[in-house]
């Protein structure tokens, strides 16, 4: 049965044997309140402390980084997988000391996890994840700043993906879902396949005045790395994201500038992006006019922004095409 304390989790236990475990275990679905978090101990804590599903369903307010203990969140149930769903009322982060695991650690074989996002605020995962199961992004934000393993990832209509980790799962970014790499900007990184559905959202941030030559991929913008093949289907979305140290004043807009090394895709490119406009939003996501300064336009993979020629070199052009007139006229 469900059980109804008013605190927190914190799990400890000083077992440290590989392939043993001891902590909290599940005796039915959503057992644990599922209005609070689990975390960590504060101090350092036996490595096989363990909050055990046990074949069972269960929903969070969030992973929660409690300190430098190290807390596993396994299945000991090799026959019914288990869900975690992270539904955290606030923005929270889990700390690397905090795993979802799966696989046979120690030779002790695990059962599936399968985790969800759920509601409108982040849950950050740092730290190595080995769970196998699915990851399901249903809403709100999941940054992924460590690493997942092979299973699976969607990110649904409402849901956004990013971090500057790496993910091991084939992914697909379903209409109106979002893929936001990196963490304003940066480099996430893909070891399986990356799809963007068509309504799906490409989030670029820009922090410079600086194109894909003269800038640094995951620091003056976001970053893709794609081992497995990248599809991009058409009518997928690509939007920049205006960071603060980009300036539509400054001289560097002047002129046309390319950006071709946005993903760098090991595997097979197949995109239906062919000159498609882009929009510019700040980081409070308000569209922003920059159609006197230019636009932005992408084909396959290469984002490129097309400068208006200053009104002096206009002036310029059309005085010179009146001389020439006036001349084939005298001539004439």
């Amino acid at each position: 049965t469900s059980n109804s304390f008013g605190g927190n989790t914190t799990v400890f236990t000083s077992l440290a044997v590989d392939g043993q475990y001891a902590g909290l275990r599940l005796g039915a679905d959503n057992a644990h309140p599922t209005s609070l978090t689990v975390s960590n101990f504060s101090s350092a804590s036996g490595s096989s402390t363990a909050f055990d599903l046990n074949g069972k369903q269960q929903t969070l307010n969030g992973l929660v980084s409690g300190g430098s203990g190290t807390l596993k969140i396994i299945n000991l149930d090799t026959e019914n997988a288990s869900t975690l769903t992270l539904n955290p009322s606030a923005n929270v982060t889990n700390g690397a000391n905090i795993t979802i695991l799966g696989g046979s650690p120690g030779d002790t074989p695990l059962g599936v996890i399968n985790v969800v996002k759920n509601g409108t605020f982040t849950q950050t995962l740092a730290g190595t994840h080995s769970y196998t199961g699915t990851t399901s992004v249903n809403a709100g934000t999941l940054l992924v700043n460590g690493s997942t393993s092979t299973g699976d990832v969607t990110v649904a209509s409402t849901g956004t993906l990013g971090g500057s980790g790496t993910i091991g799962g084939a992914t697909t970014i379903q209409s109106g879902g979002t893929h936001a790499p990196g963490n304003s900007p940066g480099l996430q990184s893909f070891t399986s396949a990356l799809s963007y559905n068509s309504g799906s959202t490409f989030a670029w941030d820009l922090a410079a005045n600086v194109d894909g030559a003269g800038g640094t991929r995951g620091t003056s913008f976001d970053a893709v790395n794609v081992t497995g093949n990248l599809t991009i289907d058409g009518g997928a979305v690509f939007n920049v994201i205006q960071n603060a140290g980009v300036d539509f004043a400054n001289s560097f807009w002047d002129t046309n500038q390319t950006w071709s090394n946005i993903w760098n895709v090991t595997g097979t490119t197949t995109s239906g992006w062919t000159d498609t406009a882009v929009a510019v939003y700040n980081e409070s996501n308000a569209l922003q006019n920059v159609s006197a300064r230019g636009s932005f336009s992408i084909t396959g993979t290469t984002l490129t922004w097309t400068a208006v020629p200053e009104a002096s070199n206009l002036l310029i052009g059309g005085l010179i095409g009146l001389g020439l007139m006036a001349r084939r006229r005298k001539n004439a």
